[in-house]
This record gives structure tokens, sequence and C-alpha cells, in this order.
């Protein structure tokens, strides 16, 4: 890592999967460059002037705690393929973070989505609930509840490289961010 004007600098090739260890490797350096002792979760997202790491914010102030509620949507018209959405999401008792890259069709309904997601490390089944759909015709929406309730999830990192079709691609937004 190159540290010029307090920037982190890493080699992330294109394509290259953002795994666990690279997450924690940025978290590091951030508490390295700030000269703190401990820094919250990390996330990543695309801009144009490049990927962008921030902290995902600790719960402070007087906030109401909520659920996190995100929509999916599959975008253009796919006419197959798959598309890979990597969650990191905090363990609910023992707060040890899980990065896990998923695989979801193009054409997935809500039950598809919702058994896809319970794939991942830190959930487990009735931690989501999943309604809408299918894809691409609508958007589902994630409410992270029961073991994931008032917890705060990140966006997912995307890669629809592997969708086929017109424009096709995809696109994860908050409805609700999740606070303690």
């Amino acid at each position: 890592m190159n540290n010029k004007n307090n920037k982190i600098n890493h080699p992330l090739k294109k394509g290259e999967k953002v795994t666990a260890d690279f997450m924690e490797a940025m978290r590091q350096e951030v508490v390295r460059l700030m000269n703190i002792t401990t820094a919250p979760p990390l996330q990543l997202s695309k801009t144009p002037q490049g990927i962008h790491l921030s902290s995902v914010g600790e719960k402070g102030g007087d906030c109401t705690a909520q659920d996190c509620i995100m929509d999916v949507s599959v975008l253009g018209s796919p006419s197959g393929g798959t598309f890979d959405l990597t969650f990191t999401i905090p363990d609910s008792s023992s707060g040890d973070i899980a990065t896990d890259t998923l695989t979801f069709g193009w054409d997935d309904s809500t039950s598809d989505f919702s058994e896809a997601m319970a794939e991942h490390t830190n959930v487990t089944e009735g931690d989501i609930m999943c309604t809408g759909g299918p894809f691409p015709d609508a958007n589902i929406r994630m409410h992270f509840i029961n073991d994931l309730k008032e917890t705060p999830v990140q966006l997912p990192m995307r890669d629809w490289g592997s969708l086929t079709g017109r424009g096709a691609g995809v696109l994860v937004q908050y409805v609700q961010l999740g606070i303690e």
C-alpha cells in the first residue's frame, strides 16, 4: 500500500474479487493512518473517480433503532445468466464479520433469492424476509429481521458480468439503513 496525502492505494485489479482479508487489511491501514486503536467495518463503493473506501457508521446521537432494508433490481433487458453479490454481514452474537459472495439468477423468484441468501455464513433461516420479485420484472426487497434486526448491513459489492442481454445490470439500494 502506498500512502500519499493520507489516501489508501491498493492495486485491486479490474475483476478481482474483494476478500475479507483485503477488507481487514484496509481497516488496519485506516487504523494506522488515523493513529487510532480501532476502526469500524469498512465498505467499498465504485465512483467515477475509482473505488471509494468508507467506514460503516457507528451508532450515535439520538438515533432510533431500525432494521436494514434493501431493494435489489435487475436492470435492462436480461435474457440469461447470473450475478454475484458480495455481502459483509456481522454475526449477531459474536460481532464477527463474514464476507461471502452469493450467486443469483437473472430470473430468480423471491424464494430462490431467500435460499441463496441463507448460504451466507452469518445468515440463518428466518434472518431475512424477502418480498416482491421475480426478477427482472420486479425488485426483490430484503428486510433483515430476527438475529439481524437493527443490524447495520453494508451494501453488497456487485458483479453482473455473467448476465446476458441488452443493458443488463444490477442495482442494490438502501430503503432504510440498519441502526443499532
